[in-house]
C-alpha cells in the first residue's frame, strides 16, 4: 500500500523517537500483515512478546557472549503456550498458529462471514481436499450447523500448518549478542515467513508505530 510522503516522514520521525530509548540487542519488527507471536530464545531463556504489525520488540544488551535464536509465529495473545511449556518444543511452537487459525476459522463461523485473519486465510485453503472434505471458505461461514463448523475448522487448521509450515512458522540463528535489527516479512497468504537482519537505517525507514519490552 502507498503511503504519502508526509506520513512516511511522520513515521520515521517517530521511528527515530522511540529508538532514542529502546534497546537494539535485538530490535524485531513486525513488517508482516499479520498479529505475530516472537520469541527469542537464549538457552532456556525466553524473550517474547505478541506484535501487530509495525510493532517491534526490544531486548537489552547480555552481558555475556551466549548466542540466541529469533523465533516468530502467526498468532496473537489467545495463542500464547502455558508458561510451563517450551517454547522450543516443536509441538508448542506450531500450537500457536493451529490455535490461531482455528480461531479465526471458528470465529468466521459464528459470526457467519469471512472477516480478518480468516479472510486472510481463504485464498490457500479454498478448494482444499482434507479427509474427503473440498473445503470452500464461504459454506465454511455461512453453513447452517454451528458445531459442524467449528469441527471443520479444528480439521483445516491442523492440515494447514502440517501442509504449509513456512507460512506460519519461522526460526533464525545463532545470533550473537550485539545491535540488531531484524524484520519479519510474509507469512499467511503473502508467502512463507521471513526474518531478515537489517540495518539500522532501513529500519527507521519501516516506521515502527510502537517498541514494547519482552513480556515479563
Amino acid at each position: 500500500m502507498m503511503i504519502s510522503a508526509a506520513t512516511h516522514d511522520f513515521h520515521t520521525g517517530l521511528t527515530k523517537m522511540l529508538l532514542k530509548t529502546a534497546k537494539n540487542c535485538p530490535l524485531i519488527i513486525n513488517n508482516t500483515n499479520h498479529s505475530l507471536v516472537v520469541f527469542q530464545e537464549r538457552g532456556v531463556y525466553f524473550n517474547k512478546q505478541v506484535l501487530l504489525p509495525k510493532e517491534a520488540m526490544s531486548v537489552k544488551k547480555f552481558l555475556n557472549i551466549t548466542p540466541y535464536w529469533v523465533n516468530v509465529v502467526v498468532g496473537d495473545e489467545t495463542c500464547m503456550p502455558d508458561m510451563k511449556k517450551s517454547l522450543t518444543n516443536l509441538v508448542s511452537v506450531t500450537a500457536i498458529p493451529t490455535a490461531f487459525v482455528i480461531g479465526a476459522l471458528s470465529f468466521a463461523a459464528t459470526a457467519g462471514t469471512l472477516t480478518g485473519p480468516a479472510l486472510a486465510l481463504a485464498p490457500i485453503i479454498d478448494g482444499l481436499v482434507i479427509q474427503g472434505l473440498i473445503v470452500d471458505t464461504a459454506a465454511l461461514a455461512a453453513g447452517a450447523v454451528l458445531a459442524e463448523r467449528i469441527t471443520k475448522a479444528k480439521v483445516i487448521g491442523e492440515y494447514l500448518i502440517k501442509k504449509h509450515p513456512e507460512k506460519f512458522v519461522a526460526h533464525k540463528g545463532p545470533f550473537f549478542p550485539g545491535e540488531k535489527y531484524i524484520s519479519v516479512t510474509g507469512g499467511v497468504q503473502d508467502g512463507d515467513l521471513i526474518l531478515t537482519e537489517i540495518s539500522k537505517a532501513d529500519f527507521i525507514d519501516l516506521g515502527v508505530t510502537l517498541i514494547k519490552d519482552p513480556i515479563p
